[in-house]
């Protein structure tokens, strides 16, 4: 009888060995050897950043689990529930499916259960708040048009105070710099595998942090790190010089407030028409980017100026039949404003104080469960600080909002 052999997880070279035990990559053994060498460094950095499971029925996703050496590692070292996901494009047509994977040297076999679904065009399959934690490793790079979408959900799904562990390589990386200096093109070619086969846009460190702030995440740790194999020299000279130079990021952050932002203006355009209305109760600086159309100028604080008209979208629970906003104007020597706020046929209008905010409220017919609730916001006239007197800004203002909602509730 055969006694069974223990992979040794103490060295680095241990870990690569037991990795390559594996026979995901059936007889191709070469595009394992060079995938494993190539990830080790930044698999064994995330594997340093996962934090302890906090309870006994602790529960941990894993988005782009295959080829699983990151999940063969976390199931040695931690001891989490864990749940996977893949996207091997549109030939997949079943929602749930399973990969096995053996080691005869080491004479394990795992077989891994996936959900199937693309991350940034699908809501994820799973209830809200149901993890303690999500990797998203390697994966931001490869999005074609909506990481928002990605970090919204994996908030959704993801406890309150859960984390999220991101890694991503660093578009400001030293090669990159030296490419640039040369006049070489730094973008990936286009790949036989299709858009998800190469890199469509990476991320500085600091665009990893607000991409992360804006949907809803604090950031706990950030790592700059040399993670792949290279000779010694100008590389190494240059990260060391500057720790933004390094190829790679790798962060931790926690769920601790709404999404504030679904398309980030720093990071999307043309968007105007297209939202995502989820809520009954619109605050600005919380969640107003998921709710508002055209007719707004950017975020102040807590509250948002409108143009002459602007658009809001509310989401209705169910059976509100009022609209309540809170707002002011500044008034010049024409007088004061007035505020009209629409919905369908329905109208109110009153004259704004020129410092206080108050409540305007608009009685409609209730709401149904899920309904979409457009409103147009619009004052008899705009003006601009310059106009009056009060400073260069030279922008055509109206009022100023700081939240409006749907609600059973009375001024």
């Amino acid at each position: 009888m055969s006694i069974s052999m223990m992979p040794n997880l103490s060295t680095r070279e241990g870990i690569i060995d037991y990795l390559l035990s594996f026979d995901l990559f059936g007889v191709n053994t070469y595009e394992g050897y060079i995938y494993v060498h190539d990830a080790i460094g930044r698999i064994l950095q995330t594997m340093r950043l996962i934090p302890p499971a906090p309870a006994a029925n602790a529960r941990l996703l894993e988005l782009g689990a295959n080829p699983y050496f990151m999940t063969l590692l976390l199931k040695k070292f931690h001891t989490y529930e864990l749940r996977f996901a893949n996207y091997f494009g549109e030939k997949v047509t079943q929602p749930c499916n399973e990969q096995t994977i053996s080691s005869e040297k080491y004479n394990e076999t795992h077989t891994f259960q996936y959900e199937h679904f693309n991350v940034e065009l699908q809501d994820f399959l799973y209830e809200d708040a149901s993890f303690d934690g999500v990797l998203f490793c390697e994966i931001l790079e490869h999005l074609t048009c909506n990481p928002m979408h990605t970090l919204n959900e994996i908030h959704r799904v993801l406890k309150p105070g859960g984390f999220v562990i991101v890694t991503t390589p660093n578009m400001l990386r030293w090669e990159h710099l030296r490419d640039l200096a040369l006049g070489r093109n730094i973008n990936d070619p286009y790949s036989g595998l299709g858009p998800y086969g190469r890199h469509n846009r990476e991320y500085t460190p600091s665009e990893v942090i607000n991409l992360l702030q804006d949907s809803g995440f604090v950031v706990e740790k950030i790592r700059l790190a040399n993670l792949h194999q290279r000779q010694f020299g100008l590389p190494y000279i240059m990260s060391a010089l500057r720790s933004h130079w390094c190829d790679h990021i790798l962060t931790l952050a926690r769920s601790q407030h709404p999404p504030r932002s679904r398309y980030a203006p720093w990071l999307y355009r043309s968007m105007v028409d297209i939202r995502c209305v989820t809520s009954n109760t619109v605050i600005m600086g919380q969640n107003d980017e998921l709710h508002i159309g055209s007719g707004w100028h950017q975020l102040e604080d807590i509250a948002r100026w409108t143009m002459q008209r602007a658009e809001v979208f509310l989401r209705a629970e169910g059976g509100e039949n009022r609209i309540i906003t809170y707002v002011s104007s500044d008034g010049d020597r024409l007088g004061p404003i007035s505020l009209t706020l629409h919905y369908k046929e329905h109208a109110i209008t009153q004259e704004l104080p020129t410092s206080d905010f108050v409540s305007i409220g608009l009685n409609i017919p209730p709401c149904d469960a899920g309904e979409e609730v457009a409103v147009l916001i619009e004052v008899d006239r705009v003006r601009s600080a310059a106009s009056i007197g009060k400073g260069r800004d030279v922008r055509q203002i109206g009022a100023i909002v700081q939240y409006i909602k749907l609600t059973l509730e009375e001024l």
